[in-house]
């Protein structure tokens, strides 16, 4: 699923990668540019949404990452993995897995939503899913660094069966668990996340 959006004079891809919560990179790969720094006023532009990956079944079907996702499929099975519940569309219930995680590991949480003004305070956006504003939305971040931070993006990447190639990004990865679809986003070590690992969930179905 994408979303076409036509070059205005002085657009450049960091316009759109602000506005879309994108990184430069992710919206030049979608487009095929060679030259990131070279779009034409009047073309159209993909902005991908994101939730293009097949989502993955709990206790069901396998990702490419089959070791990974047939794992987290079993432990979702027990009753130990990724659960819908509370607010936010459900998912706020969906972060607990990761914040059960990061308290065994002595991780704090520093971070979850955000009404306008704590927003603005942290110059951040409204597409955010801290934001308060999104009702399907919901994140936490875990206030951590180093090594530590690796193990934690980990195991929360193991736990939910996102792939490691997507920690790090603004790619969001779907899962379905109890018929409902999350995209999930993973961020650490990326612009403005390298002292917290932050957990994005979105109930997109």
């Amino acid at each position: 699923m994408t979303t076409l959006q036509t070059i205005q004079r002085r657009d450049t891809l960091g316009t759109f990668a602000q506005k879309y919560n994108l990184s430069v990179q992710a919206l030049a790969k979608a487009n095929n540019l060679k030259d990131p720094n070279l779009i034409i006023a009047g073309k159209s532009l993909r902005i991908p949404d994101g939730f293009d990956d097949k989502p993955f079944r709990a206790g069901a079907a396998s990702t490419s990452e089959s070791k990974t996702a047939s794992r987290t499929e079993a432990r979702a099975a027990a009753g130990s993995g990724p659960k819908p519940g509370k607010g936010w569309g459900g998912s706020e219930g969906m972060a607990d897995a990761a914040k059960k995680i990061a308290k065994q590991m002595g991780i704090p949480v520093t971070s979850q939503k955000r009404n306008a003004q704590q927003t603005a305070n942290v110059n951040s956006t409204k597409n955010s899913d801290h934001y308060t504003g999104n009702k399907n939305a919901f994140a936490v971040d875990f206030g951590v660094s180093g090594k530590k931070g690796d193990k934690l993006a980990k195991a929360i990447a193991k736990k939910y069966g996102i792939p490691a190639r997507n920690i790090g990004t603004f790619n969001k990865h779907t899962v379905e668990i109890d018929g409902k679809k999350y995209a999930l986003q993973l961020l650490w070590k990326v612009s403005g996340h390298y002292d917290h690992v932050h957990l994005g969930i979105r109930r997109v179905s």
